[in-house]
């Protein structure tokens, strides 16, 4: 499950550097829309288990 979850970090990291590569203020856009879905979805998580 860990080895998952770092392989989701990883191609979001990379994806995330890709578009910097292109257009820098959009990487800071998507990075902050995904990082609320990130929290979003870890909370979600929580939420089931208890």
């Amino acid at each position: 499950m860990r080895l998952l979850w770092a392989a989701e970090v990883l191609f979001v990291l990379l994806g995330l550097v890709g578009v910097a590569l292109v257009y820098l203020p959009a990487s800071f856009v998507l990075g902050g829309v995904l990082g609320v879905l990130a929290v979003e979805r870890a909370l979600s998580g929580r939420r089931e288990k208890t």
